[in-house]
C-alpha cells in the first residue's frame, strides 16, 4: 500500500466515522423517546456497548496472532481514552448537568474493575480468574442500568397525572433522576400555557416575553414522562 492511498483511506475513515457517529446519536436519543428510558441509561448501555465492539475486534484479532500485551493494552487503552480524553473535552466544552445519583454506582463499577485488573496481573501474567471476574462485572453493570431504567417508569409506561400519590412530584427529584432544570421549566411552562405556535423549545427569557393570560390551559393537566423526555433530550 502506497502512502497516497493509505492518506486517503485514513481520511476516508475519519469522514465515515464522523458521520456514522452523528447518525448513531440520533438513533441513540430515539431509541431513548421511544422506550422512555433516560438518555443517560441508553447512553451507559447501548451506546456503549456498541462503540466499544471497534475495541473488543481489535483485541480479538491481536490474541488470535499472538499478541495479548497489544490486546490488555488496547482494552486499558480505550477505557483510558473513553474516561480521559472523550469526557474531558466534553466537560471542557460544554455544561454537563448530571446528578449523582445517575453515575455513582458506574463509577464504582469502574473502580472495582481498575482493582480486578491490577490485582489480578500483580504475578506478572493477567490471571484467568480475572478475566472471569471482569466479565461478571460487566454483567452486574449491565443489570444494574436496566433496572435503573425500568425504576424512573412510571406505573403505566409513560403518563400521570400530576399528584402527590406519584412520589416525584417536586422539581428538586425530577432534577435527581437525570432532568435538566431547563427542560423541566420549559415542559412545565407549557403544561397548564400554550404559546399558540408550533414551537416547543424556549428559553426562559423567551417564555417570559411571550407569557399571557389568553394562553392559558383550563383543561387538566397530564405529565407525559415520554414528552419530558423527548424534551429533555433537546437539550443535553
Amino acid at each position: 500500500m502506497n502512502m497516497f492511498l493509505a492518506a486517503l483511506l485514513f481520511i476516508l475513515g475519519i469522514v465515515l466515522v464522523i458521520k456514522g457517529g452523528d447518525w448513531f446519536v440520533d438513533a441513540s436519543s430515539f431509541i431513548a423517546r421511544a422506550a422512555n428510558i433516560p438518555s443517560f441509561i441508553v447512553g451507559a448501555t447501548i451506546v456503549s456497548f456498541a462503540t466499544t465492539m471497534p475495541e473488543l475486534l481489535v483485541s480479538v484479532m491481536a490474541s488470535l496472532e499472538g499478541k495479548n500485551d497489544m490486546a490488555v493494552g488496547n482494552a486499558v487503552g480505550s477505557v483510558t481514552a473513553n474516561t480521559g480524553l472523550i469526557m474531558g473535552l466534553a466537560i471542557v466544552f460544554m455544561t454537563i448537568v448530571t446528578p449523582r445519583v445517575s453515575y455513582l454506582k458506574q463509577c464504582i463499577i469502574l473502580v472495582v474493575a481498575g482493582a480486578i485488573l491490577y490485582i489480578g496481573s500483580l504475578s506478572g501474567t493477567l490471571a484467568p480468574w480475572a478475566g472471569t471476574v471482569l466479565i461478571i462485572v460487566f454483567i452486574i453493570f449491565m443489570v444494574i442500568n436496566v433496572l435503573s431504567a425500568k425504576s424512573q417508569k412510571n406505573a403505566d409506561g409513560s403518563v400521570s397525572k400530576l399528584s402527590k400519590r406519584h412520589g416525584s412530584v417536586s422539581f428538586e427529584d425530577l432534577v435527581n433522576q437525570g432532568y435538566l432544570p431547563e427542560a423541566l421549566v420549559n415542559y412545565i411552562a407549557l403544561l397548564g400555557w400554550s404559546p399558540k405556535m408550533e414551537r416547543e423549545i424556549f428559553s426562559l427569557d423567551e417564555l417570559i416575553k411571550l407569557f399571557s393570560l389568553d394562553g392559558i390551559v383550563r383543561a387538566d393537566c397530564i405529565f407525559n414522562y415520554k414528552k419530558l423526555d423527548w424534551m429533555n433530550s433537546q437539550y443535553i
